[in-house]
């Protein structure tokens, strides 16, 4: 969050905020309306109030929670926001798992594309260390639910196979990312499990559009 057709990427990551977001938050209002204006991310409302933000649950987002690299990607390319688009549709590296905890343990991200987006895809990364949970995947909005995806081999450059749902448009999809209880006796494979995850909205002629997501669970 392995590759598949995933021209344009999106990641999770658990970052430090530093000076450098500080200044960076002073941008934020017009880098939100021409990103919108170009269509790389969906057009916020009563819910997202900050689509280049991420954050727990509802509520208005800060510049504490600007994604990462988002002003980065931004100034880059200031004419089609492609570095951006891209940016957006990588989940940076993210932790899943408490410290001495061999439960099973879950990510929750909600994903909305922009107005022509009437499918989501999603795949996943296990990284390094290696540990004996298995990293698995999947969609779901409203009743629906993708197929699971799993990646089972631990630690190299692969994403898994990609899972796809489609919710129509305006729908707002739950991605879960799921790390495998385990019960063995090494301490060494309990805790914090790394990994990336690659999301891709397209509309109905298959073509990548623009998405928003955030984070409502992080275990």
């Amino acid at each position: 969050m392995k590759p598949s057709n995933f021209s344009n990427h999106v990641m999770f990551c658990v970052t430090f905020m530093s000076f450098a977001f500080v200044a960076n938050a002073h941008a934020l209002p017009q880098i939100q309306t021409q990103a919108i204006a170009l269509k790389v991310i969906p057009t916020p409302n009563s819910t997202w109030t900050c689509l280049a933000c991420h954050y727990n649950g509802a509520g208005s987002a800060s510049y504490r929670n600007l994604k990462p690299g988002f002003a980065t990607a931004y100034s880059q390319d200031t004419i089609n926001l492609t570095k951006l688009k891209a940016k957006l549709n990588d989940l940076p590296d993210a932790t899943l798992g408490l410290f001495n905890s061999g439960l099973a343990k879950q990510d929750i991200y909600h994903v909305i594309c922009n107005s022509d987006g009437v499918s989501l895809g999603l795949s996943v990364r296990d990284n390094k260390p290696i540990k004996l949970p298995i990293i698995s995947a999947q969609i779901s909005e409203g009743t629906k639910v993708s197929p699971l995806v799993k990646d089972s081999l631990d630690g190299d450059a692969n994403f898994s196979l990609v899972t796809k749902l489609v919710g129509g448009t305006n729908a707002i999809y739950s991605v879960i990312v799921t790390k495998s209880a385990y019960t063995g006796t090494l301490s060494e494979h309990k805790g914090d499990e790394i990994y990336n995850g690659k999301l891709a909205c397209r509309n109905s002629k298959g073509a990548l559009t623009g998405l928003a997501w955030r984070i409502v669970q992080n275990q």
